[in-house]
């Protein structure tokens, strides 16, 4: 019983010491709640340069530090982006950020702030759950119920499909 009281002891010295010397941190929100277009934040990408793109239900928003741009459909531009709702965001090299929605994929050029929406027919009005640029400029695409890839500029667009080998007690996927 004495070991287990001095056991005790010991590990209440050694909690306290280590606490005594841990380091405090301290975590503040950002107060953009006001600025935002909406309060629920679904996707957020730091570009090459440092800038944060926040992805919400109601649009998307550059943040730079010190203010917020806000890009969205709306009375005054109801066709700027294809849906308020973003769903992914990625870039290239070129200075393009791919913008993926619940309703299709824009294309915004960050030097002028130019927003196109992709016309491509497979990719049109679609659901976009993913997208990401590969070393070689290609954009991967992940819809709902498919992947593509594509060029850059969307003009041409390839649905992915590969034969998996399997044995003969299950069935060949199609991915």
């Amino acid at each position: 019983m004495k070991h287990k009281i001095k056991l005790y002891i010991i590990l209440f010295f050694f909690q306290t010491l280590s606490c005594a010397f841990a380091q405090q941190m301290s975590v503040t929100t950002l107060p953009l709640n006001n600025y935002l277009p909406s309060s629920t934040i679904l996707r957020v990408h730091c570009d090459r340069e440092g800038f944060l793109w926040l992805g919400t239900k109601d649009g998307l928003c550059r943040y730079d530090g010190y203010r917020i741009l806000v890009f969205r459909s709306g009375l005054k531009t109801p066709d700027l982006l294809t849906n308020n709702e973003i769903t992914c965001i990625t870039e290239n090299r070129n200075g393009y950020l791919f913008i993926g929605t619940k309703k299709g994929i824009n294309i915004l050029n960050k030097r002028t702030y130019q927003i196109t929406p992709v016309e491509h027919s497979d990719l049109k009005d679609q659901e976009i759950r993913t997208m990401i640029v590969d070393s070689e400029g290609w954009v991967w695409v992940g819809t709902l119920t498919s992947v593509f890839r594509c060029s850059a500029d969307f003009l041409s667009c390839i649905y992915n499909h590969r034969t998996t080998k399997t044995n003969q007690k299950y069935p060949s996927v199609n991915l």
